[in-house]
């Protein structure tokens, strides 16, 4: 897998966007929209010509009518991520066949039974481990871990440079230790726009799966953020895991939606739940 087949970012417009090839979009990564009648038009041009089948934005509320009135539609939303604003994630398929979900049936039901599921405790779980924010000397440890986890991702997760540079860049790792060992891990990106967080990439070695360890770590990961004057977290999760979807439901985040065939995680473009929650 080349360099080239990963993500790029660029800036159209007044406006930062993302795209590549594995996951075969571009990604609006800006909440707020500058000179929004020249933008519309250059990505969209952008998009076609390089063949993308969808793009997809998350942005405030106030800035989406011009989105729906050129095609676009709403995939969900986050209240109040923005004070009195919604996060609104808009798409627009260039591709029928992508804006259609070939396990929604699957994913409705998941979402139906996890929401009725008991609260999870923190008293529930008492295992010998530590968490921890990670730092430089966790990249080699943190690299082997999504690879085991990931064989394609839009971007090199499990590359050892790519880890040190987003440390180096404001992204934090939050981790599980086990015997000095990382066995789990959430990744941690910071709003621009406001003291907010998304949650994302949450891996757990197989043989530490069902142990709770995934609900103590977001709930952990969570109360660090609180503590760093974080306000709303939001994450993403594959629609079609019922472990992951029930580890977001019993810790009382809110289900906002579902991002069609969003990402290529293993080979394949799956479909994301988006859950949040005000800290």
């Amino acid at each position: 897998m080349t360099a080239t087949q990963f993500d790029s970012e660029m800036n159209l417009t007044g406006n930062n966007i993302r795209f590549g090839k594995l996951n075969d979009r571009v990604y609006i990564t800006d909440a707020t929209i500058e000179l929004p009648n020249a933008f519309h038009k250059e990505v969209e041009d952008f998009a076609k010509k390089g063949g993308y089948s969808k793009i997809i934005a998350k942005v405030k509320d106030a800035q989406v009518l011009p989105f729906l009135q050129r095609g676009y539609q709403i995939e969900a939303t986050v209240p109040g991520y923005f004070g009195l604003q919604d996060a609104i994630f808009i798409s627009r398929f260039f591709d029928e066949s992508r804006a259609e979900c070939d396990h929604s049936d699957l994913s409705d039901g998941i979402i139906n039974e996890v929401q009725n599921a008991d609260l999870w405790q923190p008293s529930s779980f008492s295992q010998p481990v530590l968490f921890r924010k990670c730092n430089q000397a966790d990249v080699r440890a943190l690299s082997k871990l999504y690879q085991l986890a990931f064989s394609s991702y839009g971007s090199p997760i499990g590359d050892e440079n790519y880890i040190s540079r987003s440390i180096d860049s404001g992204v934090d790792y939050f981790c599980v230790e086990y015997m000095d060992a990382i066995v789990a891990c959430v990744r941690i990106e910071y709003e621009k726009d406001a003291p907010n967080a998304r949650l994302y990439d949450t891996v757990v070695l197989s043989q530490f799966r069902n142990e709770g360890i995934a609900s103590a770590l977001i709930f952990e990961a969570s109360k660090y953020l609180k503590s760093n004057d974080v306000e709303f977290i939001y994450s993403v999760c594959r629609a079609s895991s019922f472990a992951i979807n029930k580890v977001f439901a019993r810790l009382d985040f809110e289900y906002g939606g579902r991002l069609i065939n969003n990402n290529l995680v293993n080979n394949k473009l799956v479909s994301m739940n988006v859950w949040s929650q005000k800290l």
